[in-house]
């Protein structure tokens, strides 16, 4: 078995990359969304639709965004946790003194 450092190096863990069970509640959520796009989508005109697809476009880019900053400020906490064990800083037992 190769290293996590050299599966990430040969591009096969991708944090970007989810599969979900579409029985699941993200799975369910997902539906919910797509039928509800499709039923709006079929109720505007043409400008509206444009309009639409500019509005849910910038809302991709700012969820990518925001997914980004999450899972950077998740790694480094989880990188200062292992600091932290590994130091032996913060430890369990305190100094009743």
């Amino acid at each position: 078995m190769k290293s996590v450092l050299e599966e990430l190096y040969m591009g096969n863990i991708d944090p970007n990359t989810s599969f979900f069970e579409h029985d699941s509640d993200y799975g369910k959520v997902m539906d919910r969304i797509i039928e509800n796009e499709d039923k709006l989508l079929k109720l505007l005109n043409e400008p509206e639709k444009s309009m639409f697809t500019a509005f849910t476009g910038a809302q991709m880019e700012l969820d990518s965004l925001t997914a980004i900053e999450k899972f950077s400020i998740g790694f480094k906490l989880g990188t200062l946790l292992m600091v932290e064990v590994f130091t032996g800083k913060g430890e369990l037992v305190r100094d009743k003194n």
